[in-house]
């Protein structure tokens, strides 16, 4: 009896040393996905701060484009006054 107790407690003993061995193996997994999982964080937080800023800059570069249009029509229809008071003047 003596003897099956202390195959058994060999027995749990290796068992026991088997998970706590795979114990610290997934807790140092569980340490670098959890690094891996804040360096993700902060690119994800740098891509956005430069999507935005890139957004702005998308909607500025609309703004100077639709004032350069505005001006350019502006200037045609003097350039066209111009052109009809200069033939209503030679006439």
């Amino acid at each position: 009896m003596f003897l099956a107790l202390q195959a058994d407690v060999s027995k749990f003993s290796t068992a026991l040393e088997f998970l706590d061995q795979h114990n610290t193996i997934m807790r140092m997994e569980n340490q670098v996905l959890k690094q891996r999982l804040d360096k993700l964080a902060q690119e994800h937080v740098r891509k956005t701060v430069e999507m935005e800023m890139l957004q702005r800059e998308i909607a500025r570069f609309q703004m100077v484009y639709q004032l350069q249009q505005q001006q350019q029509s502006q200037n045609n229809s003097r350039e066209l006054d111009g052109q009809f008071a200069s033939l209503s003047l030679t006439n």
